[in-house]
């Protein structure tokens, strides 16, 4: 189940409103039944040029190797949202290899961490919020529902901002008494 990606699901639309400027970070916490421990996602700008951004990304955790990759893509909402990228370069002992910008490569990397729109939603009910993060308020849509992802359904909560510069603020799923994932913002700069 490491591999199955999940939904960060809102309207998106074709120009970022808020833009990513060089060295803003973010680091995502995720933790639940999807992975044996607590996995970090880090991801800092590195360049913009124009719209065009290079973010440097970095997987860890206890247990697990940690991994290094850089992404090029093109500063749009739908492309935050989405993970859409132009090009992939992964970093093994500070050596680059440049790898097929597809989905399978990004799944890879992230090891479950990816969260891409897929599967049937419904009973969705969405309200318009206010929350504070990384020291500033941002207007948000606040999601629940349930989700069909294979042959489970998961009840799900997530929070994402065209206005917050990183798009996604925190989700969570989960069955009965069971958080099969959670991710929230651990730390921004």
């Amino acid at each position: 189940m490491k591999t199955i990606a999940l939904l960060f699901v809102l309207l998106a639309c074709s120009t970022a409103k808020h833009e990513l400027k060089e060295k803003d970070t973010i680091e995502y916490r995720f933790e639940g039944t999807f992975s044996e421990s607590v996995v970090f996602i880090t991801k800092k700008i590195v360049t913009r040029h124009e719209d065009n951004l290079w973010m440097a990304v970095r997987r860890r955790g206890r247990g697990i190797v940690d991994t290094e990759w850089r992404e090029y893509f093109k500063d749009t909402t739908d492309n935050r949202r989405l993970h859409n990228i132009d090009k992939l370069v992964q970093i093994v002992n500070h050596v680059e290899r440049e790898l097929p910008a597809t989905r399978e490569e990004l799944n890879r990397l992230y090891q479950g961490t990816l969260l891409i729109p897929f599967g049937k939603v419904y009973n969705v009910s969405v309200k318009h919020v206010t929350v504070k993060v990384c020291g500033h308020r941002y207007k948000a849509l606040h999601e629940t529902g349930t989700q069909r992802i294979g042959d489970k359904t998961f009840y799900y909560d997530e929070v994402s901002s065209e206005d917050f510069p990183w798009y996604h603020i925190s989700t969570k799923y989960w069955r009965g008494q069971e958080i099969y994932f959670q991710a929230e913002i651990w730390k921004c700069k």
